[in-house]
């Protein structure tokens, strides 16, 4: 049961609101601009320390007031219950979790587990290659501890490395973080690698249950030429990355795509059957995460309408039913989400700025 308590002040539409999720499914119902979607996106604020709808936190703080508090309780079996939340002002952002209050994004993202399904989720793949490696190394902050300690190594020798290139330093200083950066790029590209063994056939097997066909393959690129060691391709680019004063080699460029029928997806699949690719996607990531962590987590899925026609939503929501999971859903009608496959589930009304909870069932046992 991640999210046992959810606190809202001061966020986008809403003045104060009180909700205790169900630990499974949590269907959040009203009209277009009700604010279900502010709901998420503060979920998501306490997950992840950032909004998906804006790269500005402050931009999420009510008008007249100056700043806005989430915070919510997390549980799960034979851990004591914390508390985290995530304060914006104007100037600042703070962090709690637990008594720890100099927590970071990262705290937020090792303890509350969470993905986001968005009507947007299939363009922001197409189009955007750091979403894209984002998914990939969302899997593997998971699933390997020591990848954030690397990738944060890696971040700071790259910037070192860019920052010299910038200042047209001599070519000694700007290459001497290369030791630096090739060792933490080679554990980078090791756990992306093994993370993507595991997760290849996972993807095959839900793309067999959504769209009835396993002729989709993930497809990675490391970010330099695969029939050179990166030392090489650095020692390569040295001229290059001088006149272009940054680095063109490493895991910072590093993509994946979806192949169906043996094409990119964009080209060989529809658009439904591109929302159902990215599904898949992140389904795969989903079940692999709780089997290999034995941790639940926690889903957010905007406007499951405008995503799936009816046979589809039904699929998913029956497919989601068997992980261990807790979803939150957001609809104008109650009717249109399947709830049949759920042990519990609890119905939310959102409108003028309020939320109450309008119905709710009980497993029985």
């Amino acid at each position: 049961m991640p999210l046992t308590l959810l606190e809202v002040e001061n966020l986008r539409p809403f003045q104060k609101i009180v909700v205790a999720p169900d630990p499974h499914l949590n269907l959040l119902i009203g009209r277009n601009a009700s604010g279900k979607t502010s709901i998420l996106e503060a979920i998501h604020v306490l997950g992840t320390g950032r909004s998906f709808r804006t790269l500005q936190l402050d931009q999420l703080i009510r008008h007249t007031t100056s700043s806005f508090l989430v915070s919510g309780h997390y549980h799960e079996p034979h851990i004591p219950e914390i508390r985290l939340a995530v304060q914006r002002t104007q100037e600042k952002t703070q962090v709690h979790a637990g008594r720890d209050k100099r927590a970071t994004a990262s705290t937020l993202a090792r303890i509350l587990p969470l993905q986001i399904i968005s009507p947007d989720s299939h363009f922001q793949f197409m189009s955007n290659a750091r979403h894209r490696r984002g998914i990939l190394d969302w899997g593997v902050f998971h699933v390997e501890p020591d990848f954030y300690y690397q990738w944060s190594r890696f971040q700071r020798a790259l910037q070192q490395r860019n920052a010299s290139l910038k200042q047209r330093l001599a070519p000694a200083a700007c290459f001497a973080w290369d030791p630096e950066l090739l060792a933490a790029a080679e554990k980078l590209h090791q756990y992306r690698t093994q993370f993507l063994a595991v997760w290849k056939p996972r993807f095959k097997h839900y793309c067999q249950e959504l769209l009835g066909s396993d002729q989709a393959e993930i497809e990675f690129k490391q970010g330099w030429d695969v029939h050179v060691s990166l030392a090489q391709a650095l020692q390569k680019d040295r001229v290059r990355d001088i006149q272009k004063s940054i680095t063109h080699a490493g895991p910072q460029r590093a993509d994946i795509g979806v192949m169906f029928l043996q094409q990119a997806a964009r080209i060989s699949a529809s658009h439904g059957q591109q929302k159902l690719l990215i599904m898949a996607l992140r389904l795969s990531q989903l079940a692999l995460f709780t089997e290999m962590t034995h941790r639940p987590c926690l889903v957010l899925v905007d406007d499951l309408a405008a995503e799936l026609d009816p046979l589809h939503r039904q699929q998913l929501m029956t497919v989601l039913a068997r992980m261990s999971l807790q979803i939150f859903v957001t609809a104008n009608e109650a009717g249109i989400i399947d709830v049949n496959s759920w042990p519990t589930h609890k119905v939310f009304h959102v409108e003028r700025e309020k939320v109450q909870e309008i119905s709710h069932s009980k497993a029985v046992y």
